[in-house]
């Protein structure tokens, strides 16, 4: 490092004006590079506090990112359920107005049926109080025809053991194509509608996936079960010697 001081002091005759001219321009060049070093320093921390703000900009653009995109999938998932949800109100609303429905056609029926007109009447005839059946012309019943004192009487017919029914439900009957299909016309009849489809083994709704579970899906498989089982214990009772 150059002495300024110590040339400034020097009495010597080569001290000449242009050395001090010099020695001036040194020092303001020596002054300049003094403020360009502080500038330099101050340039160097702003640089490296912008790094630290982009930095830190760049890590809150990332979360929100991925907080937009997890709230994308909340929404989306949301929404599959709402449509699920509207789907099942559509059905519920279809079988409601199907129920009504049948009500009414049962009503009908029931009205169509009290305004019946006899097809019979007992009479009397000859001299001791007989009696006999007097029947309305093309109202014969067909030969073989059994006739019963009460409505809905039936004759008696022998019922399945208690131990024979407690393991029919414990071990389940086998499954026969034509008694599954009956069991759906017995459905119709009742004019109740199925909750599952047949899938081949079992009858299962399409919204029971993930271990959810169909409650018009399990009435159905509750009925099938016992039509199907009772199938199966009068079929036993049938060839029973």
């Amino acid at each position: 490092m150059i002495d300024i001081a110590g040339l400034r002091e020097d009495k010597r005759p080569q001290s000449s004006r242009i050395v001090h001219a010099l020695l001036d321009r040194l020092e303001a060049a020596e002054r300049e590079r003094d403020a360009l070093r502080i500038e330099l320093n101050e340039i160097r921390y702003g640089v490296a506090v912008a790094h630290d703000t982009i930095k830190a900009l760049r890590a809150k653009i990332e979360t929100a990112e991925n907080d937009a995109a997890h709230q994308k999938a909340l929404a989306e998932s949301a929404l599959r359920v709402a449509e699920g949800w509207e789907g099942k109100c559509g059905e519920l609303r279809a079988a409601l107005q199907h129920e009504v429905d049948c009500v009414e056609a049962a009503k009908a029926k029931i009205a169509s049926m009290e305004k019946q007109v006899p097809v019979a009447e007992i009479v009397s005839f000859g001299c001791h109080d007989l009696k006999e059946v007097a029947w309305k012309k093309g109202k014969m019943p067909a030969l073989g025809s059994k006739l019963y004192a009460l409505p809905g009487a039936q004759p008696a017919h022998s019922a399945p053991s208690e131990e024979a029914a407690a393991e029919m439900g414990a071990n389940g009957g086998h499954v026969v194509e034509a008694e599954r299909l009956a069991f759906e016309a017995w459905m119709r009849g009742h004019c109740w509608k199925l909750g599952a489809k047949w899938t081949g083994t079992e009858y299962r709704s399409a919204f029971e996936k993930g271990g959810m579970v169909d409650m018009h899906a399990m009435r159905t498989r509750e009925l099938w079960a016992a039509w199907r089982d009772r199938a199966a214990l009068a079929a036993a009772l049938e060839i029973k010697p």
